[in-house]
């Protein structure tokens, strides 16, 4: 049969195959590229076939994992730069209704950044009403790996669920991943979403533990070694920068250049790239010999509430409240599921070594391509399990904008603690005028993100203050 086919000076053999679909068959057995566009009206096969009403064709090439239904064509005799088999399906009116419903509902992309206890994920299951999903990502930080759902992970019809903790740390990544909600168009769609895109503020709360890195000055103060130059010197400029960023107030640092000047009179320059525990003292002036000393060096610590004692490093105990006070002001809020959201858009995996500039460069490259509506090449779920807080919020966000530009629909499934203090969540996420319909929400016994919730939802309920007692 295929020699019987006419190719076309561009290497194509799409044009000749309506209603052949034993002709589909055999080129993807042949391994064709179900991809390629044409050289001159820039369409796909499958772009074709849609835009022709050739949807038994259609349905033969979605069986192919290979067959890109986002692809998006380059301005040609018949396509603009952007369009994709969708799109060009729902320009066809009411013709092309068949089809049209066809694309939306021939694939399930999950991703999921909700507590992984028992309850839900057999729920998971019944809201995918008999799904196969061909893909399955999640978000799994620690606090969504709920013991009791720790081993059941969805599986897809090639491979199980693919599950990303990338950390979240200093200031290169929080920055890029606000970046991400700059556009106008973006934030017009966060206002239709109700959803409150963080800003920088003073960390409070990183203040708030500075007693712990006066552990370390006391303990320096106390050896021979920081008794001379450099090192004595070195700890004064240490103690200097603790108290003083311990009195901070936030009308001091409104933005975050008045941050950097801070910072900057109080620690040697280039601070921002020497934030892991391996150089942190070196900011203030200490010899790498005396520095990887206190780093190691044992601490008794007290537990204030019981009057017990635990033997820990400097490390532990004072060297990360001292790393957190250098991005004191940053980003308010978690921003975890929505950094493991980019980086599986980006088909990137688990990163096996931790760097801040490099997981900040995947995010902005990314970033730069969704906010351009340039998806390409991007992993993109047509389903989405989340647990409504911050970070959940945020890459609910990423997807509809994603999904508005592709002209395509987002299903989405919000876990709720069941207790009935969080019953307003649940009704107001149901009517939302933007996504009615295609939000459900499951009440979850075993969930322990209430006080969370609690400070998400707020600003829209205030008898939500919280948390109550026993809430995580």
């Amino acid at each position: 049969m295929l020699l019987n086919l006419k190719k076309r000076p561009d290497g194509s053999w799409w044009h000749v195959l309506a209603g052949r679909e034993e002709a589909v068959r055999a080129l993807l057995a042949a391994k064709a590229d179900v991809n390629r566009q044409r050289t001159d009206d820039k369409r796909t096969a499958l772009m074709l076939c849609v835009s022709n009403n050739f949807e038994g064709v259609a349905r033969v090439l979605l069986q192919s994992p290979k067959t890109d239904v986002y692809r998006q064509a380059e301005d040609g005799d018949k396509t603009k730069k952007g369009d994709t088999a969708l799109i060009l399906a729902m320009k066809g009116g009411s013709l092309m209704e068949s089809v049209v419903d066809l694309l939306k509902d021939y694939r399930t992309v999950l991703f999921q950044s909700m507590q992984h206890t028992t309850l839900m994920t057999d729920y998971v299951h019944t809201w995918l009403a008999g799904r196969l999903p061909e893909s399955v990502k999640a978000s799994l930080p620690p606090f969504n790996r709920r013991a009791a759902g720790e081993s059941l992970q969805l599986r897809t019809a090639t491979a199980a669920t693919e599950a990303l903790n990338v950390p979240v740390f200093g200031r290169k990544i929080p920055g890029a991943i606000i970046q991400l909600f700059e556009g106008a168009e973006i934030r017009e769609l966060a206002k239709e979403l109700a959803v409150k895109i963080p800003q920088y503020s003073l960390q409070s709360f990183v203040q708030g533990k500075m007693w712990k890195v006066k552990e370390l000055i006391k303990v320096a103060r106390g050896r021979e070694d920081c008794r001379v130059p450099p090192n004595s010197e070195a700890v004064e400029q240490l103690a200097r920068f603790v108290g003083d960023f311990e009195r901070l107030k936030p009308a001091d640092v409104p933005t975050l250049a008045a941050w950097n000047t801070f910072v900057n009179e109080r620690a040697s320059e280039g601070w921002e790239d020497r934030l892991h525990f391996d150089h942190l003292l070196s900011n203030f002036g200490f010899d790498d010999t005396v520095a990887e000393r206190l780093r190691h060096q044992i601490y008794v610590a007290t537990d204030s509430k019981t009057g017990e004692t635990e033997e820990v490093t400097l490390e532990q105990f004072s060297f990360r409240w001292l790393s957190k006070a250098f991005t004191g002001y940053n980003v308010q809020g978690c921003l975890t599921d929505v950094t493991n959201l980019v980086f599986c858009m980006a088909r990137k995996g688990q990163p096996e070594e931790v760097d801040e500039s490099q997981v900040a460069e995947v995010i902005t490259m990314t970033g730069e391509k969704i906010v351009a509506g340039n998806f390409a090449d991007l992993w993109i779920p047509t389903h989405f399990v989340q647990d409504a807080e911050t970070d959940d919020l945020l890459s609910w966000l990423v997807l509809e904008h994603v999904h508005k530009k592709l002209k395509t629909e987002l299903q989405v499934l919000v876990q709720l603690p069941a207790d009935e203090d969080f019953d307003c969540i649940q009704a107001f996420l149901k009517e939302l005028q933007y996504t009615k319909g295609r939000v459900q929400v499951f009440r979850d016994y075993e969930s322990r993100n209430q006080a969370a919730l609690r400070d998400v939802f707020k600003w829209k309920f205030p008898a939500l203050k919280g948390p109550k007692k026993g809430e995580m």
